[in-house]
């Protein structure tokens, strides 16, 4: 059984430490902020459109993986772990070059499990805070900005995921007529994803809200939450005219 409040949570600690983190806004300030995200997250949920689907589902997913790659890429290098940072940016160039890669199943199950890894080490980095001080500098800043904008990409995912599956034999329109194997795979990334989006929503929330507070008790610069929505609605309309 899927844990949505829970995940809901994590999506929001690190918006709430990351104003804190910034000094900018006052509490009630970041608690209008914080339900105004919920809220927008549980639209997400429950709505989509049912011809759309699909296509935000698949990009979106893609583009959550590859945003956290990029965030665990700059965790594990601000703990100096280059060998394991440098693994996963091999990973995020192949998803991002090759944008047929994910299209096929076993490539999607191998991937998914990689990022999930990936996610659980830095996870961990981020718990223990055995980070370098000066790489810390360098590198935590862009951690959380990508973390968040996967946490977006997610979110999104589970939106269109949840359609997908909740009409189990879809208009052809939405996969382009009555191509059989593109119904098969679009339904199978929908089992796939919604088994994977909750742990990993989890844990980069977790991972997200660690580094805002390590950031805070070494008056290290964070990315304010207006430049992370920003960067996070400017990927969504990309997203959906997808322009990728």
């Amino acid at each position: 059984m899927r844990r949505w409040p829970a995940i809901l949570l994590a999506f929001l600690l690190p918006l709430g430490a990351l104003s804190a983190c910034a000094g900018k806004q006052s509490w009630d300030n970041i608690m209008t902020g914080m339900v105004d995200t919920m809220y927008s997250a549980l639209d997400y949920l429950q709505i989509g459109d049912p011809v759309q689907a699909p296509y935000v589902a698949q990009r979106s997913l893609t583009r959550g993986m590859i945003n956290s790659l990029r965030a665990c890429e700059h965790t594990l290098s601000a703990a100096k772990l280059d060998k394991e940072a440098q693994k996963y940016g091999l990973l995020r160039k192949k998803i991002d070059n090759d944008p047929a890669f994910l299209s096929n199943t076993g490539n999607l199950k191998y991937t998914l499990q990689q990022v999930d890894l990936a996610v659980a080490a830095s996870d961990k980095v981020a718990a223990s805070r055995k980070f370098d001080q000066s790489r810390a500098r360098e590198h935590l800043c862009n951690g959380l900005f990508f973390a968040s904008l996967a946490l977006s990409n997610d979110v999104l995912a589970v939106k269109a995921f949840e359609t997908i599956l909740k009409k189990k034999t879809p208009d052809n329109a939405a996969y382009g007529g009555s191509d059989q194997a593109r119904q098969q795979f679009v339904l199978y990334l929908a089992e796939q994803g919604m088994n994977y989006l909750p742990r990993h929503i989890e844990s980069l929330g977790r991972m997200s809200s660690n580094i805002s507070s390590y950031a805070t008790d070494h008056d290290i610069v964070m990315p304010s939450e207006a430049e992370i929505r920003k960067a996070e609605d400017a990927e969504k309309a990309k997203i959906d005219k997808g322009d990728l």
